[in-house]
């Protein structure tokens, strides 16, 4: 199969135009690696040799690219670079050469992943390694680098989340400490890192009591009359964690007027 001419498509590339006006895109690493310059024909088998070999620098490049934007799992770039059309050869030597490169390296990984969460995110330590157990990253190397992070740091960034939660915060006391403990757990955090920041927090609740008591009094009044009412009502602020002396104080109140 004679080879016709090379024409440069970018930087590193050409395309390739072979006789029965086949043509294919070759990089100019796989055109000096296989001496095609100094070729004026090959055979359809070293053709097809060249192109899967031209494929493979393809996903090299296409991953070096993928990396460009930010550092990624091995997990992560396997999965981008099947989506792309690689085979598992195609994929397991493009691993194998970032490797090599220092492109691909899990503690690094780690490290860059839990400062991004800890800059951008609520996430706490049992979050962030479920996340990274997700990524198929060793769990002896995760928990080494969180346990780099003193208890200090993530104890200020619950400080933050349980003064915000606070600021706009409607519950009772009780309430309040019940969901943000949730909340907590949910975003991975132990309880020994908040329980002692949530036991100090005191909600002074009187005025966040009347204005929900008066909403849920108007609200059952439309359902419930004289001791019916009542009694739901009491059930309702029970269950929302206040006081029995508001309660009986807010309920003599309204039987009064």
């Amino acid at each position: 199969m004679k080879i016709l001419s090379y024409k440069k498509i970018n930087s590193n590339e050409y395309k390739v135009i072979l006789e029965n006006n086949l043509e294919v895109n070759l990089y100019d690493e796989i055109i000096i690696t296989h001496e095609l310059l100094l070729k004026k024909a090959i055979s359809e088998e070293e053709l097809e040799n060249i192109v899967k070999a031209n494929k493979s620098l393809k996903s090299y490049y296409q991953a070096l690219k993928y990396l460009s934007v930010k550092m990624r799992s091995k997990k992560e770039l396997i999965n981008y670079l099947h989506k792309q059309g690689y085979n598992d050869l195609e994929i397991e030597s493009t691993l194998q050469k970032l490797e090599q490169q220092n492109y691909l390296d899990d503690t690094k990984y780690i490290k860059m992943y839990i400062s991004d969460q800890l800059k951008l995110t609520l996430n706490g330590p049992l979050k962030i390694k479920r996340a990274l157990l997700n990524e198929d990253i060793s769990e002896e190397k995760i928990d080494e680098s969180l346990s780099s992070i003193s208890d200090l740091v993530w104890q200020e960034k619950i400080q933050k989340i349980i003064d915000k939660r606070k600021n706009t915060n409607k519950d009772s006391q009780l309430l309040f400490k019940q969901k943000t403990s949730n909340y907590l757990n949910n975003l991975g955090y132990r309880a020994n890192l908040y329980q002692e920041l949530l036991d100090k927090v005191t909600i002074f609740q009187e005025e966040n009591f009347i204005n929900t008591a008066n909403k849920i009094y108007k609200r059952l009044s439309h359902k419930y009359q004289k001791e019916a009412l009542y009694l739901n009502l009491q059930q309702r602020l029970y269950q929302k964690g206040y006081s029995k002396e508001l309660i009986s104080k807010y309920l003599e109140q309204i039987k009064s007027d």
